[in-house]
C-alpha cells in the first residue's frame, strides 16, 4: 500500500505562511543592517590630532554635535560616560572622545 503525505491542515498553511512572512521580515532588517553598518564604515574618521584637548563642554559639545546639556548628560552617566577631566572647567581629548562616541554610534563632526 502506497502512503502519500499528508495534506497540511488548515492551521498548520497559515503557521507556513506566518513562518515564511516572518523570515522575509528578518531578511529586509538583515539588509538594513548591512547598509546601515556599510554606510558607517564607508564614512570618513574625522581628521584630528587624538591628542588635541577639547577645552570645556561647549568646545565638546560641538565636536560631538549635540548641545551642551546634552553632552553634560552623557558626561554624568553611570555605565560608559563621555570621558572628560577636570573639576571646574572640563577637558577632553578628542580622540578619546571619538572612542566614545564610535562606541555608541554617533556621528563626530570633526569642524569644531
Amino acid at each position: 500500500m502506497r502512503r502519500y503525505p499528508e495534506r497540511p491542515s488548515g492551521r498548520r498553511k497559515r503557521l507556513v505562511r506566518l513562518l515564511r512572512a516572518h523570515m522575509r521580515s528578518l531578511r529586509r532588517i538583515d539588509a538594513a543592517r548591512d547598509e546601515a553598518l556599510a554606510a558607517i564604515a564607508a564614512a570618513k574618521s574625522p581628521s584630528v590630532a587624538p591628542s588635541r584637548k577639547l577645552d570645556g563642554m561647549k568646545a565638546i559639545a560641538s565636536f560631538l554635535g549635540v548641545s551642551e546639556r546634552t553632552a553634560r548628560e552623557y558626561a554624568a552617566r553611570d555605565r560608559d560616560p563621555l570621558p572628560v577631566e577636570g573639576n571646574g572647567r572640563r577637558w577632553a581629548y578628542a580622540g578619546a572622545v571619538i572612542a566614545w562616541a564610535r562606541r555608541h554610534g554617533l556621528p563626530v563632526s570633526a569642524a569644531a
